[in-house]
């Protein structure tokens, strides 16, 4: 099982630099730049983490791609998916408690080069600094909410 240190890295550095936790099941970070696909980053499940451009075609938001990753307890991150809008969803892994199961090593050290690669694309197009970026946290909802009395 091979984890991608790069994607982490960056990743991290922009929800540090946007305050975000993306320990927290909904954090959601909205990036845009002109000339590309909006990027989001969006904690979906306790563990896990998902990195995708998004398009819309027909009234359908589709992801192109989208990664799905699991920390670890040593906080690295393991990409156990992937999703395009040509080929769909392949899996090579899951989340099961406590631990991560490799299906398929080889794709899934293939998935790591790619995420790497894809990683090092969001870096060096300063996505980091340049992009319009809209924060989305479960708690900052739940505050804004009208259906919220505080105790």
């Amino acid at each position: 099982m091979r984890t991608s240190s790069l994607m982490e890295q960056i990743i991290t550095r922009i929800a540090q630099k946007h305050e975000v936790d993306l320990s927290v099941v909904g954090s959601r970070i909205n990036l845009s730049m002109e000339g590309y696909l909006p990027l989001v980053i969006e904690a979906t499940q306790e563990r896990q983490i998902q990195i995708a451009h998004f398009f819309q075609e027909n009234f359908d938001i589709v992801p192109d791609p989208c990664i799905t990753f699991v920390v670890v307890s040593e906080g690295q991150w393991v990409p156990i998916d992937k999703t395009e809008s040509i080929g769909g969803l392949r899996s090579f892994g899951y989340a099961d408690d406590e631990k991560v199961v490799i299906t398929d090593i080889q794709g899934q050290s293939e998935l790591v080069d790619y995420a790497d690669r894809w990683a090092e694309d969001i870096r060096s197009l300063g996505w980091q600094d340049r992009a319009d970026v809209t924060i989305s946290n479960p708690l900052d909802q739940l505050l804004k909410s009208e259906d919220w009395i505080p105790f």
